[in-house]
């Protein structure tokens, strides 16, 4: 299921080339999140000034909410626990 930007979102690549090629991935990322995640889209996306926000339903029906931002440094160390539909840090290898 493809995933549209709001236009508002959109208009952000006025600010600069990072948000462009970030806007660029945007739709593609979302998918491959939902995906990966086993998580369903239930409405429609909204944002923030810096992000991506998409109500979701985890694969019990659980509902939540999958936030993509620009600067999504804080995220890269969290995965998604299936049992208990939440995300967690990942854990670090010795």
């Amino acid at each position: 299921m493809p995933v549209t930007i709001p236009p508002a979102l959109l208009a952000q690549r006025a600010l600069g080339d990072d948000w462009g090629r970030w806007l660029d991935r945007l739709p593609r990322l979302a998918v491959d999140l939902l995906d990966e995640w086993r998580l369903t889209l239930v409405g429609a996306p909204r944002h923030g000034f810096c992000s991506l926000v998409l109500p979701v339903a985890g694969a019990a029906g659980t509902p939540g909410a999958l936030k993509i931002a620009f600067d999504a440094e804080w995220a890269r160390g969290l995965t998604f626990d299936e049992a208990h539909e939440r995300f967690v840090p990942v854990a670090k290898s010795a």
